[in-house]
């Protein structure tokens, strides 16, 4: 669903099940991307070890992490260079198009005319 939302406010959206295939493909051209949207809870690692990993390439990555647990993201990510923001579970379009504004400072969304 967050993909079909990305798209539909006019992202290019590169979309995996897999942390590992995620690293390995962002690291493969890290210059491809703008920005990293992941959910906090996934399997084989955390979304915030995937975006620690990042941060070793590009240490101001912005970051839109998704959660519907109550962890204190806030304070892992705190003193960061890059901008990141939590999203909480479960969230709307507009939700996530504030986020993207925020991290990324962008206009409200691409709406086809």
């Amino acid at each position: 669903m967050t993909t079909l939302h990305l798209e539909s406010m006019g992202h290019f959206v590169d979309s995996f099940v897999v942390p590992a295939e995620a690293l390995g493909t962002f690291k493969a051209n890290p210059g491809a991307y703008d920005l990293v949207v992941t959910d906090y809870r996934m399997p084989e690692m955390t979304g915030l070890d995937l975006v620690e990993e990042i941060w070793m390439v590009n240490e101001t990555m912005p970051v839109v992490f998704m959660t519907g647990y109550g962890e204190d993201l806030a304070f892992k990510v705190f003193g960061r260079p890059a901008r990141s923001v939590i999203l909480h579970k479960p969230f709307r379009r507009d939700d996530l198009a504030d986020a993207l504004r925020e991290v990324l400072g962008a206009p409200e969304e691409n709406t086809p005319e």
